[in-house]
């Protein structure tokens, strides 16, 4: 078995029975039930996943199931249950680097997340990651993980994927080729395309996207203090999750401490015209701290 020891490590696994409960567990989604140091993930058609404590995975797969679909769900909420339980939190969204600091962007399914983060990509910003961003509070933790005592102070980012996974209508928008990047699950449509990769670098801003009707030019509006806090909480990756693996007061302390030191905004655009040149001119002021 492979140690979760990085942010991009995507966790070995064995096939071999799960059962269909976790004794002691809670309800940590429709498909998910967590307890201390264990979750189970149960997937109709594809099977079902137990990883305990980060370093175990037992995949009990659907007769149907492909080694493409096991990847797929290994890669994100099994990746992700991993984190809580080492106690990293991410915010679920998508990460690009400008300027040399880190930029998330989240939001609710379906608000463009990574169509916005492609067109960032495309101007040269390197991809940090797409579905889930690792963010350390601390000045400390961020110089563990770095093994120097140079490392960035304050919250960091970090590096998870370079990849950005994109339907076809985005990939169109885009202009991309069709047939850029690669499948990620047989018969999805949505394909995995490869930018230039970021390193782990300083966090400057949490930008959480909302699609409004009839806005024209998007709004930029600054979410302070515990509406800042309310945004990272809303945004956790895993949320359901989060209070059985990692623990409601840890996680409250990390989102009031990285709310405290960067930019958390609300950025909305229109719902009607998805104008992508006037979204990432935004979130370039944004990083730059000109918003």
């Amino acid at each position: 078995m492979t140690v979760l020891v990085d942010a991009r490590t995507v966790l070995d696994w064995v096939e071999g029975p799960v059962a269909a409960g976790l004794p002691g567990g809670t309800a940590a989604g429709p498909l998910a039930v967590a307890a201390p140091g264990r979750y189970l993930l149960t997937l109709p058609g594809v099977g079902r996943f137990l990883v305990e404590r980060d370093r175990r995975v037992t995949v009990s797969r659907a007769p149907e199931a492909t080694d493409a679909d096991i990847a797929c769900f290994l890669a994100g909420p099994i990746r992700q249950a991993g984190w809580l339980q080492r106690g990293w939190f991410a915010l679920r969204g998508c990460g690009v680097v400008i300027g040399g600091r880190a930029v998330v962007i989240t939001g609710h399914t379906a608000s463009g997340t990574s169509t916005l983060t492609a067109a960032l990509a495309l101007r040269g910003h390197p991809v940090l990651a797409d579905g889930a961003v690792p963010i350390h509070a601390t000045t400390g933790s961020a110089r563990a993980l770095a093994g120097s005592a140079r490392a960035p102070t304050g919250p960091v980012a970090e590096a998870a994927d370079d990849s950005v996974q994109l339907w076809p209508k985005a990939m169109d928008r885009l202009g991309l080729g069709a047939g850029a990047g690669t499948e990620i699950r047989p018969g999805l449509g949505k394909r995995r395309v490869r930018f230039a990769p970021a390193a782990r670098s300083p966090l400057a801003a949490v930008v959480a996207l909302h699609r409004h009707p009839d806005i024209g030019a998007p709004a930029i509006r600054a979410a302070k203090g515990m509406a800042g806090v309310a945004v990272l909480c809303e945004h956790t990756a895993l949320r359901p999750a989060v209070d059985a693996l990692a623990g409601a007061a840890t996680h409250f302390r990390w989102a009031t401490a990285v709310a405290a030191a960067v930019t958390v905004v609300d950025l909305c655009t229109d719902g009607h015209r998805w104008d992508l040149d006037a979204a990432a001119d935004a979130i370039e002021l944004i990083a730059a701290g000109r918003s």
